[in-house]
């Protein structure tokens, strides 16, 4: 009975919160975990206590912390409890579990700090008691707040294994139990040659790209361990049965280890990018392309290379005789200038 609604059009509850000036979101849980999301240059790092009491950085996912951030900014003003009807209920806190909330979340906008307690559900269900500290009243919101809520840091971690963003990579050098090749993009005409050991040798580009296509697609399974100090031998990451070094130009962007299956998941593999502590498990065909015997394995099969369209083909044989281009597309045969059949000469 202490339940009373606003008027029509609701206003938000958090009316000063522009969702692209914030730059810090901590959230906290009753059970000890926390983390920070901090945004540089647009994007969001996650920070958290690992299990060996050090500090953790991990490129977060951007959509997942915006998507909380964009659940806050339409939080409407629709039931409301005022503190005086709050206060007629003796064990509030505990009642409403304000006292132990299911999230703490702290939001920071340059001047800005607005700092939330998710409680309870309501006895239907389908709401949840919210607090906005250092204001009087409760509010109830609907419960699709707590789908944007991450309950461990790996719900906002960035599943990409390869961050991409900026210039495409034009140096790639493979290291597997087999062999090891280094091949570079000619910047002219993006075409692929081999660097070493077959200096200047074509290679096949369709397989490059699709390796390529495929190391951007690669997606995280699952995050195994957050080591400074990781057992490699125990992920088969000590002498890694592949290693990709990415560069563009002379700088190294990224440097990618492939190590054992996981003893239940045949399909994956453990893998981790060097400088960072995290080891994780990612499919394993996607990295079929670059899992090659020798380097010729990656040479392009083709007896020619032709970079410009072909205007004449001379055959000297049994007769001696030419087939011309035409600008519409067609071919005629020289020197009799009859059209040649086309598709004999595609």
């Amino acid at each position: 009975r202490h339940l009373h609604h606003g008027a029509a059009g609701p206003e938000p509850i958090l009316p000063k919160l522009d969702t692209s000036a914030v730059s810090l979101v901590q959230v906290r849980c009753p059970k000890g975990f926390e983390i920070r999301a901090e945004r540089t240059n647009g994007n969001w790092t996650l920070h958290w206590e690992g299990p060996h009491a050090e500090p953790l950085v991990y490129p977060a996912d951007n959509a997942a912390v915006d998507k909380l951030l964009a659940a806050l900014a339409h939080l409407k003003r629709d039931v409301f409890l005022t503190e005086a009807e709050v206060r007629l209920h003796p064990n509030a806190d505990e009642e409403y579990r304000l006292d132990t909330p299911q999230a703490s979340l702290i939001i920071t906008q340059g001047n800005y700090r607005a700092h939330l307690l998710v409680g309870a559900r309501t006895a239907p269900g389908d709401q949840v008691f919210l607090r906005v500290v250092a204001q009087e009243g409760l509010y109830l919101v609907d419960t699709s707040l707590l789908q944007s809520i991450p309950h461990s840091a790996d719900d906002w971690r960035d599943r990409d294994l390869l961050h991409t963003s900026g210039p495409a990579f034009d140096r790639i050098a493979v290291t597997n139990n087999r062999t090891s090749f280094i091949v570079g993009r000619e910047s002219a005409n993006g075409a692929w040659r081999m660097v070493w050991p077959l200096f200047q040798a074509r290679v096949d580009g369709v397989r490059i790209s699709a390796g390529l296509e495929n190391l951007e697609a690669l997606r995280v399974q699952q995050f195994v361990a957050d080591d400074p100090k990781p057992n490699l031998e125990l992920y088969g990451l000590r002498t890694p049965e592949l290693e990709l070094a990415l560069g563009q130009g002379t700088n190294l962007v990224a440097l990618l280890q492939f190590g054992d299956s996981p003893s239940n998941h045949a399909d994956q593999v453990y893998a981790r990018r060097f400088g960072q502590n995290t080891i994780v498990t990612v499919p394993k065909k996607p990295l079929a392309p670059w899992r090659v015997a020798s380097a010729n394995d990656v040479r392009d099969s083709h007896l020619l290379e032709l970079r410009t369209p072909v205007e004449r083909i001379e055959v000297r044989g049994e007769d001696r005789f030419a087939l011309e281009s035409e600008t519409n597309g067609g071919w005629r045969v020289q020197p009799q200038g009859f059209p040649a059949d086309a598709e004999l000469a595609a």
